[in-house]
């Protein structure tokens, strides 16, 4: 099974797929493997085993996601002649993950970082850029100064470092450009082309490490926001000030449109809150209130 795994491994690396992606799959299919009963070559068991632990729905899902392609994989390459381990199991309904932050505290939270350092311009330009083109945490860490159009106010996310391996140009404000281009005239000159979301000596800055300076930010306002939070968060305030969900999809990244609808569920419920409280009815044929007798 280890030699299986890492074979399938280096086929999807073929494929160009993302090393983030890459690892989750072998953190899963390690995983996975363990629970195979010793000496036997019981998948359908070491499966049922996986995708039964104590988690919740999403967990669940991607145990489930890669698994499936997995097998699918084995059986398609004639590595296994078994039946499909995965026959007859579906994915569980999953659960929300959106998650709203208030302007007010996004204002402040912009307010943080110290502007008089280079690691300051870099946070202030990190989170700025996140809130206005929604890009991935790992896309943002990325790019090069090259794969920004300052002049257009428009920024290229490169195939490499997209999480589909799909390239995409979106607009950014010129509030965004401002910070980028403080951000780029504060670099050292031997620096070159170093990432422009860089560490203050000039490697690169990991999502991880991105995540935990950002998780002090928001400790200091009471509060927990994670560098995906800051994706949410733009995402919902793209909607709610007037982009169409296809715009938003192309914006985003997202391969499917389902992914996208998680955004405009909640932006239906703001809807249908304003629609209540605001609908000509209310005027003409207000609602009557029936007095009940004691």
């Amino acid at each position: 099974m280890q030699k299986i795994i890492r074979l399938f491994l280096a086929f999807r690396q073929a494929e160009g797929l993302a090393r983030r992606t890459l690892e989750d799959y072998r953190a899963h299919l390690t995983a996975f493997s363990a629970r195979i009963p010793e000496g036997t070559e019981d998948y359908r068991a070491a499966v049922l085993s996986y995708l039964s632990d104590d988690i919740n729905p999403n967990t669940h899902n991607l145990r489930f996601a890669y698994l499936k392609k997995f097998f699918s994989w084995c059986l398609e390459e004639g590595l296994l002649s078994c039946a499909h381990p995965l026959a007859g199991l579906k994915k569980r309904r999953p659960v929300g993950r959106v998650v709203h932050i208030e302007t007010d505290t996004l204002a402040d939270l912009l307010r943080l970082p110290d502007r008089r350092t280079f690691t300051g311009l870099r946070d202030y330009a990190l989170i700025l850029f996140s809130l206005d083109c929604g890009a991935r945490p790992g896309e943002s860490l990325q790019l090069r100064p090259g794969d920004f159009d300052l002049a257009g106010l428009l920024v290229t996310i490169p195939a490499p470092a997209a999480k589909t391996r799909q390239a995409r140009t979106v607009p950014i404000t010129a509030q965004t450009v401002l910070a980028v281009q403080a951000l780029l005239a504060a670099r050292h000159p031997e620096w070159g082309d170093a990432p422009v979301f860089c560490s203050e000596d000039g490697g690169a800055y990991g999502v991880r490490s991105w995540g935990h300076r950002l998780k002090d930010y928001a400790a200091r306002l009471g509060k927990t926001i994670t560098p995906y939070h800051l994706r949410h968060a733009a995402a919902l305030g793209m909607l709610r000030r007037g982009m169409n969900v296809f715009a938003l999809r192309d914006m985003m990244g997202h391969a499917d449109l389902s992914t996208t609808q998680k955004y405009l569920a909640l932006t239906l419920d703001d809807l249908r809150k304003a629609h209540a409280e605001s609908s000509l009815v209310n005027e003409v044929a207000p609602r009557r209130h029936r007095v009940r007798k004691v």
